[in-house]
């Protein structure tokens, strides 16, 4: 069901954010996000803060996003989610 005027449902551009993270690019700013995507700021400021807060990605100090471990190291998740790492490895 979509819910959108894309005609996208909520997963449907969840999984575009998170296949826009690729193993050479496993960090990225709102900027890059929106430009990797095609979504809107908002909506992908939003949907991205969604995924910080349930633990499929991270965020920076400095308002980037990332899968996997925080810049730091000391991040919330040290390894990826197995499916999010199989979609890595693609």
């Amino acid at each position: 069901m979509a819910n959108s005027t894309s005609g996208e449902s909520v997963i449907e551009r969840v999984v575009r954010i998170l296949d826009a993270f690729t193993k050479g690019h496993l960090w990225m700013s709102l900027g890059e996000l929106v430009r990797a995507t095609g979504m809107s700021s908002s909506t992908a400021h939003r949907l991205a803060d969604d995924l910080v807060a349930s633990g499929l990605l991270n965020s920076s100090e400095a308002g980037d996003y990332g899968v996997g471990a925080s810049p730091d190291g000391m991040g919330p998740m040290n390894e990826c989610p197995d499916a999010v790492q199989k979609r890595l490895d693609a």
